[in-house]
């Protein structure tokens, strides 16, 4: 990134799986206009066509694969930082103990003088 920002992982997966469905497209148009093809052609074209349909499927698995992790790490991390909120957040008992202890050396000390 230019600006210093750093780069947004979503996008590169969501580009992955668009990419990936387009490989995909191509392997179905490849195999769609197999008939069209002169004899000795047909088994070389049906094997590019193959090809794309393994990488086209592997780029849209690893991908989907990658935004799961993701979702699964924000989830996480969102829990975490909730349980770290609630044991840094004094509870509203502790400030009521607080005020009850110094209500009490308030009283304490002002028998001390009498």
């Amino acid at each position: 990134m230019a600006n210093g920002a750093p780069p947004r992982k979503g996008m590169n997966n969501a580009f992955r799986v668009v990419a990936s469905i387009f490989i995909l497209y191509l392997a179905f148009d490849l195999f769609r206009n197999l008939g069209d093809v002169p004899g000795n052609e047909k088994l070389l074209i049906g094997v590019i066509a193959g090809l794309f349909v393994l990488a086209g499927g592997w780029f849209l698995i690893s991908a989907l694969r990658d935004i799961k992790r993701e979702k699964e790490a924000e989830e996480a991390a969102a829990q975490q930082a909730a349980e770290l909120e609630v044991l840094e957040s004094p509870s509203s008992e502790d400030d009521e103990d607080n005020e009850d202890s110094e209500t009490l050396a308030a009283v304490s000390e002002d028998e001390k003088q009498e």
